[in-house]
Formats: C-alpha cells, sequence, structure tokens
C-alpha cells in the first residue's frame, strides 16, 4: 500500500509537468541578461572648474528642446573628462532613460566600428551581425532605439558623423540626446548641435589645486623654497590640464629648489626636452595641428610662435606678414581676397582652438600650443621650417653668426639687442623679426647674404635713426615695417626693392622722411 501510494504521487507529477510544458513555450531555456543602463568609466574624479559644465549639460540634457549639444575645446582641457562624468552620473542618479551608450570615435572616422560599439550595448551584436553591415545594422538600429529613451555619448569627434547612416533616430528631442567631444568648433556646426558649450582652461587658484595634487604635499612641504618654485612651473602649464597632470607628476618627490629652478628654465626655453611633455602633451596636440585643411593653414599657424608668451598678436599686422610671405594666394587677383582669405585662416585657427581671440582686432597663443608650434617649427619639421626663436629675453647680442646659416624663420623681439655685426650668411632666411628691441645700429655688411627675406620688422626700436644701404640688395623683400623708430632718411638704395608690397611706416618719431 505505501508503494503504490508513491507511485501514484509520481505519477500525478509527471503528467503535471507534461500539462504543464504542453501549455509553455520553451524553444529558449536561457536568455542573455540585459545591459546595464549605463555602464560606469574609470575616472579620477572631475575637476572643481569642471563642476559649472557638468550642471550645465546636465540641465540641457533635460530640456525638450535640445537634442544634440557639442563639447568643444583645446585637446588636453577635460572633454572627456567631462564626457566621462556625464556618463557616470547617470549610473548614479534617478532619470527615465532606458540606456546610455558610449562610443570613441578618434581621428579615424569608421561608421563599422561606430555601429559595432552601439550594437554591442544593445545586445545587437552577433555572426549575424557581422553579415549585414552597414545598411542592415542600420535599420536594426534605428528598430530598437526608435523604442527607447536614449543618450549617446560620442568622444573624439574631428569630422561630421552621419547620425542616420549609423541608423540613430532623431525625430524626437526628448527622447533622444546626443552628447559629443570635439577640439573643432567648427564640428559643432557641422553636427546640427542645438547647443554648444566651450570647455575652458582652468582659472589659475584651480590650476594650482590640480598641480599640487599631482606633485604630492611630501615634496611641497620639503623645502620652504619649492611652493614658490612650484607655482612659478605650474604657471607655465596655463591651466592645460594635460599640462599640469604630466608635469605635475614628473615633479612629485624633486625636493632640491635646484630640480625646480632646472624645471622653470627648460620649461620656458625647450620645453620638449622635459619629460613626458613630447609624448603625453606634445604629440596628441600636434593631431590638431595635422587636422588642419592645408599646408597654408598650417604655415600660418606655425607663424603665430614667433611672437612672444602671452602677447597679444594684431591680427592686421599679421595678415600683412602673411601676405608678404606669400601664404595667401588670392593677393595676384585682389588685393581684398588675400585679407579676406588671411582673416579666413584665423577663423579657422579659432575654430579648431588653436588661437584665442582677445579682442576683434586681437589674438594670441596658448602658451603650451606655442611650445609645441615651435616644436614643429624647431624639430619636428627640420625639412619645411626650421625656427630659431629668442623672444623676450635679457639678450643684449644677436645668436653668433654660425647659427644663422639654416634658420628660415627668426624671432629677436623684445629683447636688449642694441648692435646687428657681422655679415651672416643665411640662404633660407625668409623671416626676420627684430622690432621692440633697443636697436641703434645695423652693420653695413649684415643685410649682405640675406637675398631670400621676405619679411623683416625693424618696428618699435625708439634708437634706430638709419638703416644701412645694403638693404637695397634684399630684392626678395616683401614686407618692410619700420614703424616707430627714430629713422629720419631711407638710403636710396631702397627703390631696388622691386617685389614689395608693404612699407609700414606709420609714427616715425621725426617730423620728415626722405629718401636720399
Amino acid at each position: 500500500m505505501y508503494v503504490g501510494s508513491i507511485f501514484c504521487k509520481g505519477l500525478l507529477k509527471k503528467q503535471y509537468a507534461a500539462n504543464l510544458k504542453s501549455k509553455g513555450v520553451f524553444e529558449e531555456v536561457a536568455q542573455r541578461l540585459p545591459s546595464p543602463l549605463a555602464t560606469v568609466r574609470p575616472s579620477e574624479g572631475i575637476i572643481m572648474g569642471m563642476k559649472n559644465n557638468l550642471c550645465e549639460i546636465w540641465g540641457h540634457l533635460e530640456k525638450e528642446d535640445v537634442g544634440i549639444i557639442g563639447l568643444y575645446g583645446l585637446g588636453g582641457v577635460g572633454k572627456t573628462t567631462l564626457l566621462t562624468e556625464v556618463n557616470n552620473k547617470f549610473v548614479n542618479t534617478t532619470h527615465d532613460f532606458d540606456v546610455v551608450i558610449w562610443v570613441t570615435v578618434s581621428s579615424n572616422l569608421d561608421l563599422d566600428q561606430v555601429q559595432d560599439d552601439i550594437g554591442k550595448k544593445m545586445g545587437l551584436y552577433d555572426e549575424i551581425w557581422k553579415n549585414k553591415r552597414p545598411e542592415g545594422n542600420k535599420e536594426d538600429i534605428c528598430g530598437v532605439l526608435s523604442k527607447k529613451k536614449f543618450v549617446l555619448l560620442l568622444d573624439d569627434m574631428w569630422e561630421r558623423l552621419d547620425l542616420l547612416e549609423v541608423g540613430i533616430p532623431l525625430q524626437n528631442k526628448q527622447n533622444s540626446k546626443i552628447v559629443f567631444t570635439t577640439r573643432s568648433k567648427r564640428v559643432c556646426g557641422q553636427m546640427d548641435a542645438h547647443k554648444t558649450i566651450e570647455v575652458e582652461c582652468l582659472p589659475w587658484g584651480e590650476a594650482w589645486d590640480l598641480f599640487q595634487k599631482k606633485v604630492g604635499e611630501t615634496t611641497l612641504k620639503s623645502d620652504p623654497n619649492i611652493p614658490e618654485l612650484a607655482k612659478l612651473v605650474a604657471k607655465e602649464c596655463d591651466g592645460l590640464p594635460l599640462a599640469l597632470g604630466t608635469v605635475g607628476r614628473a615633479m612629485a618627490y624633486k625636493q632640491t629648489p635646484q630640480a625646480w629652478k632646472h624645471a622653470i628654465k627648460v620649461l620656458k626655453n625647450y620645453a620638449v626636452r622635459f619629460p613626458g611633455m613630447e609624448k603625453k602633451v606634445f604629440r596628441p596636440l600636434h593631431l590638431s595641428y595635422d587636422s588642419l585643411p592645408s599646408d597654408t593653414v598650417r604655415s600660418c599657424f606655425l607663424y603665430c610662435s614667433l611672437y612672444p608668451e602671452d602677447s597679444s598678436i594684431p591680427v592686421a599686422d599679421l595678415i600683412n606678414k602673411w601676405i608678404g610671405e606669400g601664404f595667401l594666394n588670392e593677393w595676384n587677383d585682389n588685393e581684398d581676397g588675400a585679407e579676406n582669405q588671411g582673416y579666413d585662416i584665423i577663423d579657422t585657427l579659432l575654430q579648431a582652438c588653436l588661437l584665442e581671440k582677445v579682442s576683434s582686432d586681437l589674438v594670441k597663443m596658448h602658451d603650451v600650443i606655442r611650445e609645441m608650434a615651435l616644436w614643429i617649427g624647431r624639430e619636428y619639421e627640420k625639412q619645411t621650417d626650421k625656427f630659431l626663436v629668442r623672444v623676450g629675453g635679457r639678450e643684449t647680442e644677436a645668436p653668433e653668426i654660425s647659427k644663422w646659416k639654416e634658420v628660415k624663420r627668426m624671432s629677436l623681439m623684445v629683447t636688449k639687442i642694441e648692435r646687428l655685426i657681422g655679415t651672416p650668411t643665411c640662404p633660407q632666411l625668409t623671416t626676420l623679426f627684430l622690432n621692440e628691441n633697443s636697436l641703434k645700429m645695423i652693420s653695413s655688411g649684415f643685410f649682405q647674404s640675406m637675398h631670400a627675406l621676405k619679411v623683416l620688422d625693424l618696428s618699435m626700436n625708439k634708437f634706430l635713426c638709419a638703416l644701412p644701404s645694403e638693404i637695397g640688395e634684399l630684392t626678395s623683400l616683401q614686407y618692410l615695417n619700420i614703424s616707430h623708430t627714430w629713422i629720419s632718411w631711407l638710403p636710396v638704395q631702397l627703390q631696388n626693392l622691386v617685389n614689395l608690397k608693404i612699407l609700414d611706416m606709420e609714427d616715425i618719431e621725426c617730423d620728415q622722411t626722405s629718401i636720399l
């Protein structure tokens, strides 16, 4: 009786299981777990100065009329860090989005890779997916995302990405939010961004805080002289987080004032030799230079590094020098055309964050960008440009004649040079800036071997009273600036300068100027 009872119960259980199976669907007995709404990305934490940017971005994400947000700024300024904080905020904040997708685009735009990253996040990526690219994958992505409220984060964009070709539905700004980072404001326009936000370098207080964290309290307290020296080192980074981190880490445990003084000298005179600067700072920034649209624009960019650190560059004079150099190829057609081309190049460099606007008629270069440009001009591209730049110093003499031989562009602005003597042999020299010095005399043979010289700036030399007659041998000269000097007469040989396009004699100190 006991055995029979057990048998009956077992039979009933089998019948019950069979009944359940007949009513159920068991073609798939296991399913892939859904991806989290947002995946935490590693981060050192947001810099204090970026908190306002983060709040601004988050505010725009909550607005119905903003669907695409562009974050632009100088390379190394912290755009990726900021976008990472936006991503991580979705992990820790209540919101009504279904999914947050991160894609690193980079300079070599690959539509297939962008689709793959989205497909992996949405659980679409498999062997079938690989054989459907790109049109079929576009339809799959659109089919899934059109039913969801999503955020797409695109990092490091260098050119326009056709979101519709990827499969991103954009009909509803409330349901589809795209935030991207780029070094170029131009890309923000190409992406039809509804809102653009510039990520700027850190103000001094926040830059100093970041630098101290990288150096470490132990080092800063190791000698009473180090904190003040450290401030001088930090200021050379000009608020750029990438440079502050690189230099700060290199100076950690440098616990003698002598080591800090040496660092200041290297950063001021030849920053590329500072540990980590070439690999971690200049080479990443070099991508911005490479991405400029033409060799002409690249030459104009490098030209700006001839001016002193932190100096405001007059736009009109800069364009006139570009004309004198022959950079602006529209000169022969129309004088206004060359000037307009110059302003367009200025705008291109501003949009690429390689120049900064001071006012409507002044621009400047970020200190680190200038050092990168000098590295390119002095070392990286020896075959095209060789720069010798000694500006804003206490030099009382020009470089030794032997150093002039292979130089193409030389700037000796804002020094205390009083005399130019000898006959330097420099067959490649096309550019010579000698303005804002203490020049009193130029020897008769100084210009004899400068037959390629196109641009000569002698302005703002208050003690310069005469030009040597040999200036007439500069037959390639196209730009000559002697404004704000005491020159009272011009040698008759000046009439030999048959290629001269621009002669600036503004505010000559004496009452009359004559040609003898």
